[in-house]
């Protein structure tokens, strides 16, 4: 198996995708995913 290395594109791309669906749970309910993105981050 060969060993997958995370190029700078690979991370903009996992990056734009994380906030593409933290944008989406914002639009849905804004203050309840706030307060778990605190949770997680903190």
């Amino acid at each position: 198996m060969r060993k997958i290395q995370f190029t700078a594109f690979q991370t903009l791309l996992l990056a734009l995708i994380f906030f593409g669906l933290l944008a989406l749970v914002l639009q849905v309910s804004n203050s309840r995913a706030l307060q778990l993105l605190c949770i997680f981050w903190f």
